[in-house]
């Protein structure tokens, strides 16, 4: 992926609830849940806003989650071990928001990659 200016604003994005946390006095909990918020209106979003209703049976869609889902409650069972072990949740947050700029980076990379692609056959095309 070549580095991007858009990159690095979703990182500073992803930074922002460690900075509420470390200097504002944020409440972890609050933040996890709104995470995990985050995940189910993407959820309906797709859902709905997408039509994937409309193009996927009701059996694709009711097991599609189950791979979030898992890597979710594993990482559940390991946040509970951190915090137990550390006597905070914050290890698990940060943790936590690693890997989602990993995730988001990447994800962010392929998305603009395929759009330049498509840009480019586009004008190849006129």
């Amino acid at each position: 992926m070549t580095q991007r200016p858009s990159a690095y604003v979703l990182i500073l994005a992803n930074l922002i609830p460690v900075a509420g946390v470390l200097l504002f006095d944020w409440n972890v909990l609050s933040i996890l849940i709104l995470y995990w918020a985050e995940s189910v209106v993407i959820g309906i979003i797709n859902y709905i806003g997408n039509d994937e209703y409309k193009r996927a049976s009701l059996f694709v869609l009711m097991f599609r989650p189950y791979g979030r889902i898992m890597t979710m409650q594993i990482a559940i069972l390991f946040g509970a071990a951190f915090v137990m072990f550390f006597g905070s949740p914050l290890p698990m947050l940060l943790i936590l928001i690693a890997a989602k700029i990993v995730i988001d980076l990447r994800l962010h990379g392929k998305e603009r990659d395929k759009f330049s692609v498509a840009q480019l056959l586009t004008v190849e095309a006129h």
